[in-house]
Protein backbone atom coordinates (compact mmCIF):
# COMPACT_ATOMS: atom_id res chain seq x y z
CA UNK A 1 0.00 0.00 0.00
CA UNK A 2 1.16 3.57 -1.10
CA UNK A 3 0.44 6.14 1.35
CA UNK A 4 0.48 9.45 0.04
CA UNK A 5 0.66 13.04 2.98
CA UNK A 6 0.08 16.16 1.53
CA UNK A 7 1.32 19.22 3.90
CA UNK A 8 -0.77 22.61 4.12
CA UNK A 9 0.25 25.14 5.87
CA UNK A 10 -1.53 28.73 6.33
CA UNK A 11 -3.48 27.93 3.12
CA UNK A 12 -0.71 26.69 1.00
CA UNK A 13 1.25 23.34 0.35
CA UNK A 14 4.19 23.10 2.48
CA UNK A 15 5.10 19.61 1.21
CA UNK A 16 4.40 15.81 0.78
CA UNK A 17 5.22 12.49 1.46
CA UNK A 18 5.04 8.72 -0.54
CA UNK A 19 5.40 5.89 1.71
CA UNK A 20 5.17 2.26 0.76
CA UNK A 21 5.48 0.53 -2.48
CA UNK A 22 1.65 -0.37 -4.29
CA UNK A 23 2.28 -4.04 -4.31
CA UNK A 24 -0.22 -4.18 -7.58
CA UNK A 25 1.65 -6.39 -9.52
CA UNK A 26 4.84 -8.11 -9.21
CA UNK A 27 6.45 -8.09 -12.26
CA UNK A 28 5.14 -4.66 -13.43
CA UNK A 29 3.78 -2.49 -10.81
CA UNK A 30 1.88 0.40 -13.14
CA UNK A 31 0.16 1.79 -9.65
CA UNK A 32 4.02 2.18 -8.31
CA UNK A 33 5.26 3.48 -11.32
CA UNK A 34 2.15 6.13 -11.39
CA UNK A 35 2.73 7.25 -8.31
CA UNK A 36 6.98 7.53 -8.32
CA UNK A 37 6.76 9.46 -11.51
CA UNK A 38 4.22 11.75 -10.33
CA UNK A 39 5.83 12.49 -7.37
CA UNK A 40 9.34 12.76 -8.76
CA UNK A 41 7.79 15.10 -11.17
CA UNK A 42 7.27 17.26 -8.76
CA UNK A 43 9.80 17.54 -6.89
CA UNK A 44 12.27 18.14 -10.00
CA UNK A 45 9.67 20.92 -11.15
CA UNK A 46 9.82 22.68 -8.01
CA UNK A 47 13.71 22.53 -8.74
CA UNK A 48 13.98 23.22 -11.92
CA UNK A 49 11.09 25.26 -12.76
CA UNK A 50 11.04 27.15 -9.47
CA UNK A 51 14.38 27.51 -7.75
CA UNK A 52 13.11 26.12 -5.07
CA UNK A 53 15.64 23.53 -3.18
CA UNK A 54 13.06 21.82 -1.62
CA UNK A 55 14.54 19.11 1.89
CA UNK A 56 13.89 15.86 -0.30
CA UNK A 57 14.58 12.50 1.70
CA UNK A 58 14.25 9.13 -0.54
CA UNK A 59 14.77 5.68 0.09
CA UNK A 60 13.88 3.80 -3.06
CA UNK A 61 14.20 -0.27 -1.33
CA UNK A 62 10.98 1.85 1.13
CA UNK A 63 9.07 3.32 -1.49
CA UNK A 64 9.92 6.67 -0.02
CA UNK A 65 10.13 10.01 -0.59
CA UNK A 66 9.76 13.13 1.25
CA UNK A 67 9.77 16.99 -0.20
CA UNK A 68 10.01 19.75 2.24
CA UNK A 69 9.52 23.02 0.69
CA UNK A 70 11.85 25.86 2.84
CA UNK A 71 10.33 28.22 5.13
CA UNK A 72 9.85 31.64 4.40
CA UNK A 73 8.92 31.75 0.58
CA UNK A 74 8.04 34.55 -1.27
CA UNK A 75 3.90 34.64 -1.52
CA UNK A 76 4.77 34.22 -5.97
CA UNK A 77 6.25 31.24 -5.37
CA UNK A 78 4.23 29.83 -2.83
CA UNK A 79 1.27 30.13 -5.00
CA UNK A 80 3.93 28.76 -8.52
CA UNK A 81 4.53 26.34 -5.91
CA UNK A 82 1.16 25.34 -4.92
CA UNK A 83 0.53 24.81 -8.85
CA UNK A 84 2.81 22.24 -8.88
CA UNK A 85 1.97 20.29 -5.64
CA UNK A 86 -2.06 20.61 -6.75
CA UNK A 87 -1.22 18.69 -10.25
CA UNK A 88 0.52 16.09 -7.61
CA UNK A 89 -2.73 16.08 -5.65
CA UNK A 90 -5.08 15.43 -8.52
CA UNK A 91 -2.74 12.57 -9.98
CA UNK A 92 -2.35 10.70 -6.24
CA UNK A 93 -6.51 10.73 -5.70
CA UNK A 94 -7.17 9.77 -9.39
CA UNK A 95 -5.17 6.77 -8.49
CA UNK A 96 -6.49 6.29 -5.08
CA UNK A 97 -10.14 6.80 -6.63
CA UNK A 98 -9.01 3.80 -9.40
CA UNK A 99 -6.77 1.34 -7.45
CA UNK A 100 -8.22 1.71 -3.47
CA UNK A 101 -6.87 -0.96 -2.19
CA UNK A 102 -3.06 0.28 -3.56
CA UNK A 103 -3.33 4.26 -2.77
CA UNK A 104 -4.50 6.45 0.44
CA UNK A 105 -4.13 10.25 0.14
CA UNK A 106 -4.18 12.26 3.30
CA UNK A 107 -3.87 16.22 3.10
CA UNK A 108 -2.75 17.84 6.65
CA UNK A 109 -2.63 20.99 8.05
CA UNK A 110 0.85 21.52 9.52
CA UNK A 111 1.29 24.21 12.02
Amino acid sequence: MTTAYLYRQNNHYSGFEIDGHADYNDDQDIVCAAVSISSITACNALEQLLDIKPNCTSDETRGYLKCELPKGLPADLLVKSDIIIGQLSIALTDLAQSYPEHVMIYTKEVL
